[in-house]
């Protein structure tokens, strides 16, 4: 028989009790250690949904002219990802080689400007 155990790993922090189960975009410059301000601690826990792949998808199409496409419009119930999705991206664009890393990490062709600067306005 199978077990939750026997195909996942429990992060320490979740073992400890001490996991931050509320990810909020406002706090993404705070002075505090946070999920949220620590790129890398971030995306080592960031599993790319089919929301976040396809967020990509559509990111890559508009900055390679295939796609005239405005804005992107995160739309969901409390708790369905979208803070952890803009605070995703906001990482990948500040941050090339960790999006690299990352993308190679998913198996994810991550392609964003080099010199980009992304912000969140909460």
């Amino acid at each position: 028989m199978l077990r939750i155990k026997d195909i996942l790993t429990v992060r320490e922090e979740v073992v400890k009790g001490a996991f931050q189960g509320v990810i909020q975009t406002h706090k993404i410059d705070a002075k505090e250690q946070r999920l949220e301000n620590n790129p890398q601690k971030f995306l080592s826990i960031t599993y790319p949904s089919v929301a976040i792949r396809r967020i990509l998808e559509r990111i890559g199409e508009k900055i390679s002219g295939k796609s005239n496409q405005g804005g992107f419009l995160f739309v969901g119930h409390y708790g369905s990802g979208k803070s952890h999705t803009l605070i995703t991206l906001y990482h990948l664009f500040n941050n090339p080689d960790l999006a690299k890393d990352w993308g190679r990490q998913w198996k994810i062709d991550v392609e964003l400007p080099e010199k980009s600067k992304s912000i969140i306005v909460s």
